[in-house]
């Protein structure tokens, strides 16, 4: 039993199980002259598995012949290429779960070859492989389009309560800056103002950089695109987007952004918009304080 593959130990488990089948306490199970599914072109999801019985000094008992079935990822999605949608996933066994899930596969994620992956740049095409089970006797491999899913809060913090930070704030540094601007376009609906836009003062935003065309260009736009959402100039203000000392960071696109701190977590733009804004918004303010992205397409 020690010699066979470790996918021909399962397949024997499964077959005993499921044929109901009791060897005795000095019986040996061996799988012999085991066929894989694709194997034969009459049979392509079917294949043959002898299991021969003996006791321990090796004395032939018997054997018995099986039929078992299997999965062909590429058979699965013939003429198509899976997508999955994710959040945050950042290993590719995360990916085969989803997959799995998307798609009912009777299989489990750690039957997937495991590797870090990057969800910071989306969508992309990512390669997942298999490992030698039952299920799966051989190695395979299948390209899957892995999108970004929209973001629930309350799906994830259903059974969380969270704590109040005793004063109406909302902080967009670490992955909250993403969730909040990933799923709004702030294309401009007039396509000239598109040039605009990518005219953003630097330095740190004052009464009279508070007048310029291209911010008060975002501040509409962030008044439009928010649902019951603000943006303002005021030392005081209410819990929105205050741009009193607030700081151009970064303009143009989202591929040529570095954050500045290089870690995974790291929020970074949306690469599948041609432009972004990247505002450091101040702390010193009641409202929204840290990184926003505000990502646009290209319009003429």
């Amino acid at each position: 039993m020690d010699t066979q593959p470790r996918w021909h130990l399962y397949l024997a488990r499964a077959l005993l199980k499921n044929n109901a089948i009791m060897p005795g306490p000095n019986d040996r199970v061996t799988p012999h002259n085991v066929t894989s599914p694709g194997e034969h072109p009459d049979t392509p999801f079917r294949g043959y598995a002898a299991l021969n019985f003996a006791d321990l000094d090796g004395k032939y008992r018997g054997s018995v012949l099986s039929e078992w079935r299997s999965l062909n990822l590429k058979d699965s999605f013939k003429n198509i290429t899976p997508e999955v949608w994710i959040y945050n996933t950042t290993t590719l066994r995360g990916l085969a779960e989803a997959l799995i899930e998307r798609y009912c596969l009777p299989l489990e994620p750690t039957w997937f070859v495991d590797g870090p992956f990057d969800p910071t740049v989306l969508p992309q095409t990512v390669t997942l492989e298999t490992l030698r089970t039952h299920v799966v006797p051989s190695a395979q491999k299948i390209d899957v389009v892995v999108n970004r899913g929209s973001v629930d809060l309350g799906a994830l913090i259903s059974n969380d309560v969270l704590e109040s930070p005793g004063v109406p704030y909302t902080v967009l540094t670490g992955r909250a800056s993403a969730e909040m601007s990933y799923s709004v376009d702030f294309t401009p609906d007039i396509p000239e103002h598109f040039q605009q836009l990518l005219q953003y003062p630097t330095g740190v935003i004052d009464p009279s950089k508070y007048e310029h065309p291209s911010v008060k260009l975002l501040v509409d736009l962030i008044d439009k695109r928010f649902e019951n959402g603000r943006a303002y100039y005021s030392t005081g203000g209410a819990p929105d987007f205050n741009f009193s000392g607030s700081k151009l960071i970064f303009v143009g696109k989202p591929k040529d952004y570095v954050p500045s701190v290089s870690k995974p977590w790291a929020p970074r733009p949306d690469a599948a918009y041609d432009r972004v804004i990247v505002i450091e918004f101040s702390d010193s303010n009641v409202g929204r304080a840290g990184l926003g992205f505000f990502h646009f397409y290209e319009v003429s």
